[in-house]
């Protein structure tokens, strides 16, 4: 299956949208900020201390910090 029974997203997706949000922070691109709007929820879900540090940072433009945020979110994803 593409997510766990008792998720209610698809990972499959989540996860392609998580690359995409940081090849978008990689080139400094401001679409990383409507990109993270979309990812915000789902992403507060899994790792909500860690998606608000990297909120602050995208809201800051502070892309090299953003990315280090979205490692640690990352890094809770299921495998």
């Amino acid at each position: 299956p593409a997510s766990p029974p008792d998720s209610p997203f698809d990972w499959a997706v989540l996860r392609g949208d998580i690359d995409r949000l940081r090849d978008y922070l990689n080139n400094d691109d401001i679409d990383a900020a409507r990109l993270f709007e979309r990812l915000r929820q789902p992403l507060s879900e899994i790792a909500a201390e860690a998606t608000a540090r990297l909120a602050t940072e995208i809201d800051n433009y502070a892309f090299d910090r953003a990315r280090v945020e979205l490692d640690a979110v990352i890094a809770t994803l299921p495998a």
